[in-house]
């Protein structure tokens, strides 16, 4: 039988899915592999900025090395819950304010990077 004559549609959307909690060990080498590519790019931009004496790594590392800290993360998965009204609200206004802090953070270093 084909996948014509059966039920299956391929284009059909799925349920939103996240990492199954509590994590295991195989995710939490994943968070490990994720805080290690957060310090190969401190590492890089320490380098590249002179506030250390460290040679600059190639930032290829630390991608490399979220993809694979995503990948186990996410080896584990399940459906997500609805979210309720309330639920979204609060979500709309840390967005905001991480939009607001990353907002003015960039604009400080365009300043800095301005007049330095």
């Amino acid at each position: 039988m084909s996948y014509r004559q059966s039920s299956f549609d391929p284009l059909a959307p799925s349920a939103p899915v996240g990492p199954r909690r509590p994590f295991n060990w195989v995710q939490w080498l994943g968070v490990a592999c994720e805080a290690g590519a957060i310090a190969i790019l401190l590492w890089h931009f320490s380098g590249v900025l002179g506030w250390t004496g460290a040679k600059p790594v190639s930032p290829i590392y630390s991608t490399a090395t979220a993809i694979i800290g995503m990948t186990l993360i996410n080896s584990r998965t399940q459906p997500l819950a609805a979210e309720d009204e309330p639920q979204r609200r609060r979500n709309a206004r840390w967005l905001a304010w991480t939009l607001g802090v990353v907002a003015t953070l960039a604009l400080l270093a365009i300043i800095i990077d301005i007049y330095k």
